[in-house]
């Protein structure tokens, strides 16, 4: 302890020697470009926002690989972010155990949450803190998950650190982080240094996540090595209507009759459910989700004589009543949309809320509710009614019939 504590001193004192062996560490790098790739179609966008979580702790400040451990960590920061591919995401940096006030278990948010941009990045890792403090590494784990709290679809945290003075707290939050993000989120973890135990601990944390890994800075630092790994984090092999979609084909001439193939290949009902995800208890769609919804405007222009319901669904937590009005609301507002941006008839459509009533997951679980909490269209290019909208209509009907009765009976009575 009183080594430690010796050596903390140290580095305090000696900050600025630090930033210069920083400086030392900008080795020459050459990219891989997995644009390409992505351009060509053949590997597709997998994440939405990340976070990285920076270690800037005493232990940090240990030499390592011609520099320091700190060294290191930006060394590996600036080259992952040199071969991100362009892509349309959020990110932010979050940095812990740096010094400030006087306190050394701090955990500040350095960027982001924001639109992702290679210089926006650079400069953020120039202005994390001073380095030297303790190791509050669960403190910066819980503090990225309320950072998350706003961010959609899905998400990769990322984690340099050595791994040294943990226990188990670290490895509880990322229980915590998981249990509330779910299958959104994929925690990795990149060991700085060769610790053992810090290897241990940073393993079992990428494992909590369950789809993301855990790497040493060692065998990543390549052009090839640093390319597969963002690749593995960031892409993901396109679906073959993706990569279909991204071969240029010369444009089909408009013809005022589907063909008997068209009619055969749409004659079952088809299913979209839409990738629309809205702010709690809210029901406005946000503009970034334009493209989504058009995949059924597409369908239905496809199919002129096609009709859809387009159906709410929600969990099973809260009262029955709101959870009802709620999926009504935005099963109206999809409706809405598709008629007022994409001038689909609303003759051809119907929304529908079912609320909690037809869960396709488990609600006890985290994940099971995320998937109950869908909005789907339900298309019938045959022109017959879909199965669940007869069912509601039904329900309002018997209803109906009710309430007419009842009233006759008082009518009587008087």
């Amino acid at each position: 302890m009183k080594e430690r504590f010796i050596r903390m001193v140290f580095v305090l004192m000696c900050a600025v020697l630090v930033g210069c062996a920083a400086q030392k560490q900008q080795t020459a790098f050459s990219p891989t470009d997995l644009n390409q790739k992505v351009q060509s179609g053949q590997m597709a966008q997998k994440v939405d926002t990340f976070e990285i979580i920076n270690d800037l702790s005493i232990s940090m400040s240990d030499a390592y690989q011609g520099g320091t451990k700190l060294t290191r960590a930006a060394d590996t920061l600036r080259r992952m972010n040199m071969t991100i591919p362009d892509l349309k995401m959020d990110a932010g940096l979050r940095s812990f155990g740096y010094v400030e006030m006087g306190s050394m278990i701090n955990s500040r948010l350095v960027y982001g949450l924001t639109g992702y941009t290679k210089d926006g990045l650079t400069a953020a890792l120039g202005n994390q803190g001073r380095d030297g403090g303790l190791t509050p590494l669960d403190r910066a784990i819980d503090d990225a998950r309320d950072d998350l709290k706003a961010a959609n679809g899905r998400l990769a945290v990322i984690i340099l650190s050595d791994g040294e003075d943990q226990d188990e707290a670290p490895i509880q939050a990322a229980e915590r982080m998981k249990g509330q993000y779910g299958n959104r989120v994929c925690i990795y973890t990149i060991q700085i240094g060769d610790h053992p135990a810090g290897k241990k601990i940073l393993q079992r944390i990428a494992e909590v996540g369950g789809c993301g890994f855990y790497a040493s800075s060692d065998d990543i630092m390549t052009s090839a090595a640093m390319g597969d790994y963002v690749e593995k984090v960031f892409l993901e092999k396109a679906s073959p209507v993706a990569k279909k979609r991204a071969e240029p084909k010369a444009p089909e001439p408009i013809q005022e009759q589907k063909s008997v193939a068209q009619s055969a290949a749409a004659a079952e009902p088809v299913t979209i459910t839409l990738n629309v995800e809205f702010d709690t208890g809210k029901s406005n769609i946000k503009t970034k989700y334009h493209n989504e919804i058009k995949k059924v405007a597409d369908f239905m222009i496809q199919y002129p004589q096609a009709t859809a319901v387009i159906e709410g669904h929600t969990d099973n937590v809260g009262k029955r009543e709101k959870n009802m009005k709620l999926a009504q609301d935005r099963a109206n507002s999809i409706k809405n949309y598709l008629v007022n941006k994409f001038k689909i008839s609303g003759t051809r459509l119907e929304a529908v809320g079912f609320g909690p009533d037809k869960p396709i997951a488990d609600n006890a679980t985290v994940e099971g509710r995320q998937k109950n909490r869908r909005v789907q269209a339900v298309i019938d290019s045959t022109g017959k009614e879909n199965a669940g909208a007869v069912e509601k209509k039904a329900e309002k009907k018997a209803a109906k019939k009710a309430v007419k009765k009842k009233a006759k009976k008082v009518k009587k009575a008087q």
